[in-house]
């Protein structure tokens, strides 16, 4: 059996902390507050699902679903939102590097330029010598880094190559048409709208699905553990947390980005989903 508790390890190599960036470990997500809506990443990462659901959601608001043993990237400034389901489940390994690896192997052609998400499934080998690499690369000092950083790449493009699965696609556009006939499945839909536009009305959202509200409300909360309005008031957070990191803006102004009346109720209720302020979250490292 693997240990899967959270573990993160990170080193640099050379003296950019940026460019050279090295990491990898394991993370538990156990609500929607472990979320990443809208983000912006300035390194290239893997994330490998072990157990757990979410969606993907690419740059261009199309949604690809997660189950255990699919993987996505991570692409250096490149805007997505990985989102998971409230059930507590949901384990990920991961690799980072800094953001000239990835624009080195997608020119090499080791990495496909459009690859996103693909299936890999669960391969016990892989997941064992993954865990192994994280205590490696704990282990490791200046004489041993590049070893590491090269046995990371090696582990990372396998987990690349393996089989992928060709119906794992792009296959859900972006609903901000009415028009447009919705999914079959309109939960997904709802999650989008709603990451698309955290001020939208449920209501509308079910008139645009064509469904009614009543009906995809209940859908909802048995999908997600979630009412519609309470996960509007997630994805409402996990904006502002995306904001006070990778954004100047001051506390006031994220607060009137978001829609809040004020800022002392925009603080209020930060406070009362991530347990800590505004200000205090900008100035705490963040995990990947």
């Amino acid at each position: 059996m693997h240990d899967l508790s959270t573990r993160l390890v990170f080193r640099t190599l050379g003296q950019d902390p940026t460019a050279g960036l090295v990491g990898c470990g394991i993370i538990q997500k156990t609500s929607t507050r472990d979320s990443h809506q809208d983000a912006r990443f300035p390194h290239f990462g893997i994330i490998w699902l072990i157990e757990g659901r979410g969606t993907f959601v690419d740059s261009t608001g199309s949604i690809i679903p997660l189950k255990p043993g699919s993987a996505f990237l991570r692409v250096p400034g490149e805007r997505h939102s990985s989102l998971v389901f409230p059930d507590g489940q949901w384990i990920e390994l991961f690799v980072a590097f800094g953001a000239p690896i990835y624009r080195g192997l997608v020119a090499l052609g080791r990495i496909p330029e459009n690859l996103r998400v693909w299936n890999p499934g669960l391969n016990e080998a892989l997941i064992s010598r993954w865990v192994s690499m994280i205590d490696t690369l704990d282990r490791s000092d200046e004489s041993t880094h590049d070893q590491v950083f090269l046995g990371l790449q090696a582990l990372s493009l396998e987990l690349i190559h393996q089989e992928r699965n060709p119906k794992i696609t792009l296959e859900v556009p972006e609903q901000r048409n009415p028009h447009i006939k919705a999914p079959p499945d309109k939960v997904v839909a709802a999650q989008q709208a709603i990451e698309s536009d955290h001020l939208v009305p449920p209501e509308a959202i079910a008139q645009n699905l064509g469904i009614r509200y009543s009906l995809l409300r209940k859908q909802f909360r048995d999908r997600t553990g979630l009412s519609m309005k309470t996960y509007q008031i997630h994805a409402r957070i996990r904006r502002a947390q995306n904001l006070l990191i990778y954004s100047p803006q001051s506390v006031t102004e994220i607060a009137k980005t978001l829609g809040y009346l004020d800022s002392s109720s925009f603080v209020h209720q930060f406070r009362q989903i991530v347990g800590t302020s505004p200000k205090a979250y900008r100035i705490v490292p963040h995990r990947s």
